[in-house]
């Protein structure tokens, strides 16, 4: 009976163990990883003159975001956090004008800027131009977002203002 006893002591010890471990070392809920936040916004800088680019930037951003995701930086999975800018132009056959694309505005992390340059130049080429727009390159900003919420940006800027504070002609 004292073994039993014994045995049931332990088997107690060791549930209330596992319950109240987390309240011992002063957390209410067991540790998580953070949740990945990933986005990418596209804006097309060059005027597209009516032609309908959703298409193109829908399975651009698919690639881009395949070659990205597979290059992560481990410090983005632990929660690291940054935006990166990167300009690249295109023909309209998909390949770039320049052979690398343009880092715009820098997160400030040597990998995360890495991770998004290499994942733009790994999509190239890009798809063709949709057949209604008749120009030969177009200008694009790719943004990353890495665990931060992504924002849209304005398509339509609103016009410049004069700084000489004349009128503006009519």
């Amino acid at each position: 009976m004292n073994s039993l006893s014994r045995r049931l002591g332990f088997l107690t010890a060791g549930v209330l163990l596992a319950l109240f471990s987390p309240f011992v070392l002063g957390q209410d809920k067991p540790q998580t990883p953070p949740k990945l936040q990933l986005g990418n916004v596209v804006q097309i800088l060059t005027p597209t003159r009516g032609a309908d680019f959703s298409g193109y930037v829908r399975d651009m951003l698919a690639s881009i975001k395949r070659n990205w995701i597979a290059s992560l930086p481990e410090s983005v999975k632990s929660g690291e956090t940054g935006l990166v800018a990167v300009i690249v132009q295109v023909r309209a056959d998909g390949t770039f004008l320049n052979p690398d694309p343009k880092l715009e505005r820098s997160s400030g992390r040597d990998a995360l800027d890495s991770a998004a340059v290499a994942a733009v130049r790994a999509s190239a080429p890009f798809p063709h131009f949709p057949t209604a727009f008749e120009g030969a390159t177009v200008e694009l900003r790719i943004t990353f977002f890495y665990n931060i919420p992504v924002k849209k940006p304005i398509t339509s800027p609103e016009p410049a203002k004069s700084d000489a504070g004349g009128e503006s002609p009519k």
